[in-house]
């Protein structure tokens, strides 16, 4: 009786080891088993084009132009070559003089003590300076002026301008195109309480049960009223410059519901003692010319002082730093708004806002007005 009988396998043979010793050792060859594979192209597809094939892509050769050839193009391609002075305002180009430096600049405060001590010197009293980019607005006490004005003689002369609003033009261009603007398009829409009723009604409809006249297997269509779908969803349209002037008008019915009779003598303009103080000023200044170059950069205003609800002056935007304001905007794109934010800083060239969480960088020819609401005026 055979025992310990073992087997191995092997991949390609077999042993039989019969007994604790080895009595006979034979191999069997197996051979391997092979695979076939087959490669089968896939069946063409059925979907078919009703335009026909795609066409084949036809490149047009561009003729190329020359860029000094085109008036356009060229002041393009020149504008592009200026400087920038301000590395985070690349939209910025030319040669600025100097005149982007803060207003606490050193060359400023020194003008502006030369400013100040001027026009105390003939009895006359500065309010604030303001530096813009190519001026400097000096507001002046009107109540306190010069007393010797009548035989005093002053060579400047003085021009009275009232207020108004910037104007934009090009001096090659006596006579522009009009630029398009969206005032006419619509900013937004709103349904009318009749809508919202008549469009609550409708889905209500939309799952009624069938009516009795209606096929067991046929969908239920609610009934409809042609003459009700045709008409516009929404009623009240407001445009772009309706929504920016609302803000202008009320502060015009505002100033016209609390109208007071005129003083002839309140505002009454003594040119001859304006005249003494800015002659004091520019001599002052030209004295100092050769150093800090105030007047070949700047153009000198005087001004009096504005209505209590609008700011101006450089002092007002300093202690109205973080408080609320209106600004109106005036450009040349007739893209006229009104913008609502806290003011973060004012300099010579931008008006920075704060609206809520943006920051908004308005430039100072493109402001018209900067109010305070209601609400603080009345404060």
């Amino acid at each position: 009786m055979l025992t310990n009988l073992s087997v191995l396998f092997s991949l390609s043979q077999a042993s039989f080891l019969i007994g604790p010793s080895l009595v006979s050792a034979f191999s069997v060859q197996i051979p391997a088993q092979r695979t076939s594979f087959s490669l089968q192209a896939k069946k063409p597809s059925l979907v078919s084009d009703p335009y026909g094939p795609s066409p084949d892509l036809q490149v047009n050769n561009i003729e190329e132009i020359d860029a000094e050839d085109v008036p356009e193009l060229r002041e393009f391609m020149r504008a592009s070559e200026l400087p920038t002075p301000i590395p985070h305002q690349p939209w910025r180009k030319g040669e600025l003089a100097g005149c982007e430096a803060p207003i606490a600049a050193e060359w400023r405060r020194e003008a502006e003590d030369i400013i100040y001590k001027a026009a105390e010197l003939v009895g006359g009293e500065v309010l604030d300076v303001t530096w813009f980019l190519t001026a400097v607005l000096i507001t002046i006490d009107p109540d306190v002026l010069p007393e010797n004005y009548m035989f005093d003689s002053a060579s400047t002369v003085i021009n009275v301008k009232e207020p108004r609003d910037p104007v934009f033009f090009d001096p090659t261009d006596p006579n522009p195109e009009p630029i398009w603007d969206d005032e006419d398009d619509v900013l937004y829409q709103r349904q009318t309480p009749e809508e919202i009723a008549e469009a609550k009604d409708r889905l209500a409809r939309m799952y009624v049960p069938k009516d009795k006249d209606d096929d067991s297997d046929e969908e239920h269509i609610p009934d409809s009223d042609p003459r009700k779908d045709d008409r516009t969803l929404y009623m009240n349209e407001e445009t772009r410059s309706e929504v920016a002037m609302k803000v202008t008008d009320e502060a015009q019915l505002r100033e016209a519901e609390n109208e007071q009779p005129i003083d002839i003598d309140s505002i009454r303009i003594n040119t001859a003692a304006i005249s003494i103080i800015a002659d004091a000023i520019l001599k002052a200044l030209k004295e100092e010319e050769d150093r800090l170059q105030i007047l070949t950069r700047h153009e000198v205003v005087l001004s009096s002082p504005g209505p209590p609800d609008v700011i101006e002056t450089q002092r007002q935007f300093d202690a109205y730093r973080g408080t609320r304001v209106l600004v109106e905007t005036k450009d040349p794109f007739d893209s006229n708004r009104t913008l609502l934010g806290k003011i973060v800083d004012r300099n010579s060239m931008d008006l920075i806002l704060n609206q809520k969480g943006r920051m908004v960088t308005v430039p100072l020819n493109f402001v018209k007005c900067v109010r305070l609401p209601p609400s603080k005026v009345a404060a």
